[in-house]
């Protein structure tokens, strides 16, 4: 019972210091090179530029999670999403791996409790090369059986690996402690 007193305590002496870990200069700075629209169907696009970056990152959120699965079937998300980049319409597993390569990208998608995302991260000047790859691994995934396989064959093995981890066990406890059963934190088996 100690450890988890002592570990609400820290948790919460971090939480009342958080709003001074960014100074305010730097939340104008954002606030003005950051720009939001709305496409035609309503959807928020929002836009940041860092003048003088060669450095381009678009991230798709979507509104649908762990949260959003019954119990017994969560890990689905995790599986769905972290299978997407391995293949897509017109992208072979092998083209994605070599536009990757060639590129340097930093491509990925992942489900989150209550939203997940893919993003893609690359060069400015590479954009017009790898655009189609990654709107195809957002809207057209391959999703083949031997890929889902093989994603689910390594998401076990890294649980395996993380049912002995301290961070794990650390945050288990905080969400019995902070969320009442119910709460899509405390259900995320």
């Amino acid at each position: 019972m100690f450890k988890v007193l002592l570990l609400i305590s820290l948790v919460s002496s971090h939480v009342a210091s958080a709003k001074n870990l960014v100074s305010q200069e730097t939340i104008d700075f954002q606030k003005k090179a950051t720009t939001v629209n709305k496409l035609n169907n309503g959807i928020p696009v929002i836009f940041r530029e860092v003048t003088g970056s060669d450095i381009l990152e678009v991230v798709v959120t979507f509104d649908y999670g762990v949260r959003d699965l019954p119990v017994g079937r969560k890990s689905y998300s995790s599986l769905l999403f972290s299978t997407m980049t391995m293949a897509a319409k017109g992208y072979p597993k092998s083209k994605v791996f070599s536009t990757t390569e060639k590129y340097a990208l930093e491509l990925g998608c992942s489900s989150g409790i209550e939203m997940s995302s893919c993003a893609i991260g690359t060069l400015n000047e590479h954009w017009t090369s790898v655009n189609g790859l990654f709107a195809a691994i957002v809207n057209t995934p391959a999703l083949t059986d031997t890929d889902l396989k093989l994603q689910a064959n390594r998401t076990s093995a890294s649980y395996k690996s993380n049912i002995q981890s301290s961070d794990r066990y650390v945050n288990d406890v905080v969400n019995q402690v902070f969320y009442e059963k119910k709460h899509p934190y405390r259900q995320l088996a």
